[in-house]
């Protein structure tokens, strides 16, 4: 990983919060070489403790923020609520993505908000 192009961008997450580096490094490529979002950018989050990507993809204005989680990490109800309370301070919308990591490097995308959709 450390040899990949990319990684120089995403150095400094990864050794502030070496636990989530795979998890973040994969999320990071993800977007940027595979769904080809035009602004992807890797930094830290001291609330959570770990690295979250910020981005915006072709088809929304907004900046999302995308969470790194890998596949064996327990969520709890208290990290969603750190998450949705990092969410906010990005911007106006209570909306963040999960991205859960598994064993193989697959993805899986899972958006989250506060409270009880209707």
């Amino acid at each position: 990983m450390e040899t990949h192009p990319l990684y120089p961008d995403v150095a400094a997450c990864c050794q502030t919060y070496p636990a989530n580096t795979a998890a973040l490094f994969q999320v990071y490529c993800d977007l940027l070489l595979e769904r080809k979002w035009p602004e992807v950018k890797a930094v830290g989050s001291a609330r959570l403790g770990r690295a979250v990507v910020l981005g915006r993809s072709r088809d929304t204005p907004e900046t999302q923020l995308i969470v790194p989680i890998n596949a064996t990490e327990d969520l709890s109800a208290g990290l969603l609520d750190l998450i949705h309370a990092e969410a906010l301070g990005h911007g106006p919308a209570a909306v963040c993505t999960l991205a859960i990591v598994g064993d193989d490097l697959t993805v899986l995308y899972y958006r989250v908000q506060a409270g009880i959709g209707v």
